[in-house]
């Protein structure tokens, strides 16, 4: 805790390191084509009511939008950490813009992967925030590898039941089963 908290105050942001997100989609020079090559999970009347929304209501950052799509590096995931002044100011924004495509939305007849549209988008505010910041203001940033635990629970040593000669079962079971 020492140490982590050592390195987060020396940042006014602190990111993960972003993916290309073209370079596995053979068919997108973009980040807009990367999403309108894969119609199972973008409709792209979300994505462009998103950047409707989100440049009317925010002209300033029309640049960093339209650089954003155009461009190839992808955030995802929503892992960050902002000093409290950034964390407010993209939040507000955040909430302000899902909230209004939310409302013009008609999702009805969207499948479980395209309404969660809403995700992206929210992953992609953050990737203009972020550029925006960087662009315009000094902020101290950084980098760092996200990292991601498969199985975070505690590794139990299963020891069998009886001596001698037996047949182990295991089963795996749930509150849902």
């Amino acid at each position: 805790a020492d140490h982590m908290r050592d390195e987060i105050v020396r940042y006014d942001v602190i990111s993960l390191i972003p993916f290309d997100m073209c370079k596995e989609n053979i068919y997108a020079n973009t980040i807009y084509d990367a999403f309108a090559t894969n119609p199972t999970v973008f409709r792209m009347e979300a994505v462009d009511k998103f950047i409707e929304i989100f440049t009317h209501k925010y002209p300033d950052y029309a640049e960093d939008i339209h650089a954003f799509f155009n461009g190839t590096t992808w955030r995802g995931y929503n892992c960050y950490i902002l000093k409290k002044k950034y964390f407010m100011e993209y939040n507000e924004m955040l909430f302000d813009v899902l909230m209004e495509l939310e409302n013009e939305l008609d999702t009805t007849f969207y499948s479980r992967e395209q309404i969660r549209i809403f995700g992206f988008m929210g992953e992609a505010l953050f990737g203009i925030y972020y550029n925006h910041l960087k662009r315009l203001l000094p902020t101290v940033m950084v980098e760092k590898q996200l990292i991601h635990i498969d199985n975070p629970e505690k590794r139990v040593r299963i020891l069998p039941a009886f001596s001698g000669r037996s047949i182990p079962i295991v089963v795996a079971s749930s509150n849902e089963y």
